[in-house]
């Protein structure tokens, strides 16, 4: 970074944090649902197989041709090119409940977001919620229609965000309807009790609250101690998300009065800016072990940008109630971020990836961690963007310690993440990522990166394995989702979080996994998982060779690695086609102590069998 840079925008900082504009707004409850005693449920949804072109290709061409231009500056590599040296250094977590979810979807992109509390497990898609044990077991399904219909607002629901409260033990659920500034709406349910299938408050806040003939996309939601943030982009009526957006606005809401169903008090505000330009797709940043407050972190960047180092920090500073500030500032980071290139898959359609907006954050320790796409540029493949601001609170001036998590042979996109620490002073991390590459053994899938807090990362441990190309809308560039939803696991023992990711079925529909991970420093595990196949470890106890058999329903590709006690992969032993029926897998013990090891199967629908064997 070159000096007089650097001296501009702190100088561009001192001038452009004059306090931003807020407006108070009350809105009344105005529906209910009881979850259980919806009967009648037509799941409807109107699937656009092209995506318009409103204002012309131009206009939405725009982006298409950064990324192009990417791609042609740093695309090259072969597929056998040296592993990312980042990756692989740090142990990897372990894959304990895993199943299916949304089965019914029929659309895209495939949004996908969680919450997980008590005994259940929630699953929200363009335009379903799907409420699970925490076994899989599905409890209740609904349409986002449905769930809603008591409020009157426009039919057409989609990006849908959930939350759990671990303080008051309640869920949350923000979706939008609508699309246009009259008929746009932001529908906020809270949960009556903490029980999901039951009761909940609904409450639609106007999507163009300010009459200026604006409506809401791309929401994303946060909780502190006392509150609900919900942000958004305004975009100008019949103009594309790229070229139409006008503000960013942040809602500030009390949490008491939606979990009682009283009138909701609100304070929305509008228009952050940095040197005179407006800053876009607002990220908040919520707590890591815990909600905090009052005050709320808020992350952006520029999202257009082809490389770019300056991410904006903002903060709001106390309860709507209080004498809340708004803030803006910015750091400086020693990795750039970048559009990222579109992913590759085995056939023509490549999956979309937006912009390089921040998808997802946390803070604890006064460290906020976030994750946004971007461009590897070792190989011009898509990454997943996972930066650092340390001492947020105190450092000045603000940096950025960032890095690119990439593969050589597959493109990476929609990262999540959440806190993953054992200890409460621990910066641990689980990043939540999709995949997908060119060949048939890399369909679209999804998995997670661990990051130990150090520095260094896990490799790629697959969630659920693609058993096809993604082609539902049968155009040049394929939705492949605009977030995956991460959440720490608020249970009574810190190390396990959840993921809802995508994944290519063999129909090429996009479908939801659910997945609990484990941090790798819990050795306590069961010995088969609950998704598993037929498998028998002989001799046991052995010393020269060891085999395994294994059944499975269907041909797939499968991988099989041997762990020690402690959770840590010795080695990828085999990766191969497995075939329908009995297989037999034998190797050699010659290189290793005795001891107590694990061989783990992970097949197409992730882990399937776990067997323990002793060497002597």
């Amino acid at each position: 970074m070159k000096p007089l840079y650097i001296l501009l925008l702190l100088l561009l900082a001192g001038s452009v944090a004059p306090a931003q504009e807020s407006h108070r707004f009350d809105i009344p409850r105005a529906g209910t649902v009881d979850v259980a005693a919806v009967e009648v449920d037509y799941f409807p949804h109107l699937q656009r197989l092209q995506k318009p072109f409103p204002g012309g290709s131009e206009a939405m061409n725009t982006l298409e041709a950064v990324k192009q231009q990417q791609e042609a500056k740093y695309g090259g590599r072969t597929p056998d090119a040296p592993a990312n040296k980042q990756n692989g250094g740090a142990l990897e977590p372990w894959m304990g409940r895993n199943f299916r979810s949304n089965i019914a979807i029929q659309g895209v992109p495939n949004d996908n977001d969680l919450a997980v509390g008590g005994n259940f497990v929630l699953s929200v898609i363009n335009s379903n919620i799907w409420m699970h044990d925490r076994d899989g077991n599905t409890l209740k399904t609904i349409s986002l229609e449905a769930w809603s219909d008591t409020l009157n607002v426009s039919q057409d629901q989609f990006d849908p965000r959930a939350l759990y409260d671990p303080r008051h033990d309640r869920f949350i659920i923000v979706c939008l309807s609508g699309f246009t500034s009259t008929t746009n709406n932001i529908v906020v349910g809270f949960s009556a009790t903490n029980d999901p299938t039951g009761d909940w408050n609904l409450y639609a806040l106007p999507g163009d609250p300010l009459n200026d003939t604006l409506w809401t996309d791309y929401p994303i939601i946060a909780l502190t101690e006392y509150e609900l943030f919900v942000t958004g982009n305004l975009l100008r009526n019949g103009e594309p998300w790229q070229t139409g957006f006008d503000k960013s606005i942040c809602w500030q809401i009390d949490l008491d009065n939606g979990y009682a169903g009283d009138t909701l008090e609100t304070r929305l505000w509008e228009r952050p800016t940095f040197g005179g330009a407006p800053i876009r797709n607002l990220c908040p940043v919520q707590g890591g072990v815990l909600p905090y407050g009052p005050n709320l972190y808020l992350l952006s960047n520029r999202n257009f940008a082809a490389s770019n180092d300056t991410v904006f920090v903002m903060e709001i500073t106390d309860t709507l109630n209080g004498n809340p500030q708004y803030t803006v500032d910015f750091a400086l980071a020693d990795v750039p971020y970048s559009v990222p290139t579109n992913a590759p898959q085995v056939i023509s359609q490549r999956l979309a990836t937006n912009d390089a907006r921040w998808l997802d954050a946390f803070i604890e320790n006064d460290n906020i961690q976030f994750v946004g796409n971007c461009t590897d540029t070792i190989t011009g493949l898509p990454g997943v963007y996972h930066g650092i601001i340390p001492m947020v609170s105190t450092s000045s001036p603000l940096t950025v310690t960032a890095n690119v998590l990439r593969d050589d042979s597959v493109g990476y996109g929609y990262g999540g993440i959440t806190w993953f620490g054992l200890s409460y002073t621990d910066n641990d991390a689980l990043i939540g990522v999709s995949y997908s590459g060119p060949y048939n053994t890399k369909h679209p899938g999804c998995g997670v990166i661990y990051s130990n807090g150090q520095g260094l990362y896990s490799d790629l441990v697959i969630a659920r394995r693609g058993s096809g190309f993604i082609n539902a809308i049968s155009d040049t560039l394929e939705r492949w989702g605009d977030y995956s939803g991460m959440q720490l696991d608020y249970g009574p023992t810190l190390g396990r979080a959840w993921m809802a990711g995508t994944w290519g079925q063999s129909s090429h529909i996009p479908a939801t996994w659910v997945a609990e991970f484990n941090h790798p420093g819990i050795v306590s595990r069961p010995e088969t998982p609950p998704t598993t196949v037929d498998a028998n470890a002989f001799p046991n106890p052995f010393t020269d060779l060891v085999g395994l058999e294994f059944r499975l329903e269907h041909a797939q590709a499968v991988d099989i690695a041997l762990y020690d006690l402690q959770g840590r992969k010795v080695e990828t032993l085999l990766r191969t086609q497995g075939k329908a029926g009995l297989n037999r897998f034998t190797f050699s013990q010659q290189p290793l102590p005795s001891g107590i090891y694990f061989l783990r199967i992970t097949g197409e629908q992730g882990q399937l069998a776990t067997k323990k064997v002793v060497k002597q």
